[in-house]
């Protein structure tokens, strides 16, 4: 499933602190309730993919500010398992990448999200060998 979102806060922007408490800021309130909007709207007719999950997150800031992409995963992860009602420990992949394209009017994030194979299926398919020797080292 693809779905095409305005690009989130950072992770360090997320909460703020409100009389001893964390809440969510009023920034990532106003981008969730919109990419939350947009994550419906893109996915009627489509069934969500089998657990586990391989979520990929691509960033396309309008700016050539510096940025860790590591911060912006968390809020995509958080509203599709909220949207999508699943749980989020069921992503066990996670890749972002960060592409800065200042043809856009506003930053954008292009959120994957699809099977992932288990270990199990991995090492069935022979993609990781069990030792040195049968990768010819």
């Amino acid at each position: 499933m693809r779905f095409i979102l305005p690009l989130p806060p950072s992770v360090n922007n997320l909460f703020a602190t409100r009389r001893g408490k964390r809440v969510p800021s009023p920034r990532y309130r106003a981008w969730r309730d919109e990419a939350g909007m947009m994550v419906l709207h893109q996915r009627v007719g489509r069934r969500l993919p089998d657990p586990p999950y391989h979520l990929d997150v691509w960033l396309f800031p309008n700016d050539r500010r510096e940025r860790d992409a590591d911060n912006y995963h968390k809020a995509p992860q958080d509203l599709l398992a909220s949207v999508l009602h699943f749980d989020d420990s069921e992503v066990i992949d996670a890749s972002q990448h960060l592409r800065p394209n200042l043809n856009l009017a506003q930053g954008r994030c292009i959120v994957y999200l699809h099977h992932s194979l288990e270990w199990d299926e991995l090492q069935w398919m022979d993609l990781y060998p069990k030792t040195t020797e049968r990768r010819g080292i």
